[in-house]
Parts: C-alpha cells; sequence; structure tokens
C-alpha cells in the first residue's frame, strides 16, 4: 500500500469520490458528516476498522467563570468543522440536558495550527482562543491545551486563566477512531479489504511487542522515525508521535469485534452512528439521516496468526427474527443516556485534600 497524509477532510471526502482512493480514514462522526455527500453521489460508506477511542488527546479549554458542563449554556465554543470533536461537543452537552442550539458555535478550518501562512488569520480553535477573549471555549488537541493552559510544564498559559474543563481521558467511549471505504468499490473488493484489516491487525501486536521491548529493540526507534518523517514531515519528530500514541487506546482484535457486533458494550458502531446522526440533523451539519454501512467480518477467521485474540465469546450466527432485534435494538439506542455514565463515561468533579494526606472517604 502507499501511505500519504492529508489532514483536510473536505479533500479526503472528495478523493474517495473522485477515485483518488477507496479508503478514508475519519472518526464516526466525521464519517456521519460526509454521509450525506456518499448518499447523493450514488453511493455509502462501509466502516471496516476501528483503530483506536480518544484517550485524552482531545480536551476542552474554557475561560474563568466556566467551572461545568451546564456553565456552556449560552457560551461561544469553537471547534474544527468536520473534524473529530463535532459529536464530542453534542455528547457532553447532552450529558447535562444541552442542545447545540443551547450553545453559540463558532465553526474553524483546521484542527490544529497549519503549516502554510495564514497572515495573521486565526483558521485553528488554540489560535483562535489566542485572538478572542469574547470566546468562551475551544476543542482542542493536547498539545494546543497544553500550550493555552500552561499545563504539563509547557511554559505558562498562552491565555490568561484559560483552564480545562474535560478531556477524552474522561469520556474515553466517544471519539472512535476508523478506516472506512467507499460502499461500490468494497461490494467488489471485499476480499482484498479483508485482508487489510487482517493486516492491520497483525501490525498493532507485532507494534505492541515493540512498545514493550522498545529500549532494547532498535527496529522501534526505525519505526517511530519513519512515522515521523510520514505524519509530521521529519524523522525528528518522534516525541510529536510517541504523544500521539499515549493520547489514545488502541482497540485492536477484542475492540473490533466489541465495535462492530456490539458484543459486550453499548458504545458501538450502531448506538455511535445513531446518536451522532440525531444529533447532525438537529445542527444543520446533515440535511436528513443517510445511516452507513459496516462491515460484517468473520471474526473467527480474522483471529488466525493473531497471538492475543480470544474467540470464546464471539457472537455465534443465528436464525432471528429482524423486526424484533430492530425493535431491541432501538429500544437500548433509545435509554442510551441514561445507561451512559455506567459505561465509560466519568462526571467531573473534584476532590480536596491536604498535603501529605493518605487516607480518603
Amino acid at each position: 500500500v502507499e501511505l500519504f497524509v492529508e489532514n483536510d477532510f473536505a479533500k479526503q471526502v472528495t478523493g474517495v469520490l473522485q477515485g483518488d482512493t477507496p479508503y478514508l480514514r475519519c472518526t464516526v462522526g466525521m464519517c456521519n458528516a460526509a454521509a450525506d455527500v456518499f448518499k447523493n453521489a450514488g453511493t455509502n460508506l462501509y466502516l471496516i476498522y476501528q483503530l483506536t477511542w480518544s484517550n485524552g488527546g482531545d480536551v476542552l479549554v474554557v475561560k474563568p467563570g466556566i467551572n461545568s458542563l451546564a456553565d456552556l449554556k449560552g457560551k461561544t465554543i469553537g471547534l474544527q468543522l468536520y473534524g473529530p470533536h463535532m459529536d464530542y461537543l453534542t455528547t457532553i452537552l447532552a450529558q447535562v440536558g444541552l442542545k447545540p442550539s443551547d450553545v453559540k458555535i463558532k465553526w474553524l478550518k483546521e484542527l490544529t495550527i497549519p503549516t502554510y501562512e495564514t497572515n495573521g488569520k486565526a483558521v485553528d480553535p488554540r489560535t483562535a482562543k489566542e485572538q478572542d477573549d469574547d470566546l468562551d471555549a475551544v476543542f482542542v488537541i493536547s498539545p494546543d491545551a497544553a500550550a493555552l493552559t500552561g499545563a504539563g510544564g509547557s511554559g505558562g498559559e498562552s491565555v490568561k486563566g484559560s483552564k480545562i474543563l474535560v478531556t477524552s481521558a474522561q469520556y474515553k467511549r466517544v471519539i472512535a477512531d476508523t478506516y472506512a471505504v467507499r460502499a461500490d468499490w468494497f461490494e467488489k473488493h471485499t476480499d482484498e479489504v479483508n485482508k487489510l484489516v487482517h493486516a492491520l491487525m497483525l501490525g498493532q501486536e507485532k507494534f505492541e511487542g515493540l512498545l514493550a521491548s522498545k529500549a532494547s529493540d532498535p527496529k522501534y526507534t526505525q519505526v517511530i522515525a519513519k512515522s515521523a518523517e510520514l505524519l509530521f514531515g521529519s524523522p525528528s519528530a518522534t516525541g510529536d508521535v510517541e504523544g500521539s500514541l499515549a493520547d489514545c487506546e488502541w482497540v485492536g482484535f477484542s475492540g473490533n469485534v466489541e465495535f462492530f457486533t456490539g458484543a459486550g458494550s453499548v458504545r458501538n458502531f450502531d448506538t455511535l452512528s445513531k446518536q451522532v446522526q440525531t444529533s447532525f440533523v438537529d445542527m444543520g451539519l446533515l440535511k436528513a439521516p443517510a445511516p452507513l454501512k459496516k462491515s460484517s467480518w468473520d471474526y473467527a477467521a480474522l483471529a488466525k496468526g493473531l497471538t492475543n485474540a480470544d474467540v470464546t465469546n464471539l457472537p455465534v450466527k443465528a436464525a432471528f427474527d429482524e423486526a424484533k432485534v430492530r425493535a431491541k435494538v432501538e429500544k437500548q439506542i433509545a435509554t442510551e443516556l441514561d445507561t451512559y455514565t455506567s459505561v465509560g463515561v466519568l462526571p467531573p468533579f473534584e476532590i480536596y485534600f491536604d498535603p501529605k494526606q493518605t487516607e480518603f472517604d
């Protein structure tokens, strides 16, 4: 395969529609935002593989006076249009009974400071916050959050009084990073896509082995340097690569089984897509629901060659009443918010303690 970088999601979508590549990298929210574009072109997207859950890399930075999610009501929030934070916003608003219409959204073109010249114009959330005192909050990636707030010893806050309100370490089952493929191409090349998915699973296991032995294995340094060159334009940008690795949870074989089959998790493809589609229609990002497709792999076959694949709890295909199953799934989705906090989302709260205190209730 040939690897290339394209961080402009609109250009990614255009490239897939034009046939430059059949593959699309996107979060579930980003894929859903593009769903009606593919529908209008007479095709669709198949989500084929989940790479990660964001686990700390996506951050909401706020100005002084905003101390809880409920305080966001009526506030102006900056985030990237067609980026990974759109459904992050709608999810955390829903946690406190707010809708997108309860806040003012400032859409920005880029996720972070771009490499091209902007002539002083703010095109990303971090720069917009630094230039606009009236911007109440921004969704940023963790290095930009550190720069804005001075967190992590970054050398001082670039916006006085700004602070981190929540991160995806608290909402760790919201932003799912995935690979998708154009549906009409997928249906003609299913075996090839299946091999790619298997290769991704094998590759992840091998990389986990490298991480475990990185102190003694020179191949780790080679892989990280190559990744830095590909992703950041310089083989010396290894710190950026390692920082990215630390900000996410790689899900592997078991995570893909959970995500695409729903076995063992209510934070799965069906649930997330349903929530995203509904909220994006409300926001005007979609004209109408345009559901995505998902691959139905034989995970027992994909487990071959893997050392950490547990196949004992794989879903068993059986005859079923489709209407009853659909009704059950829809009921589960309808009650999702009631169960959400018990399956991986931590409500924000503060614990005050004294120096050297060792006992807590």
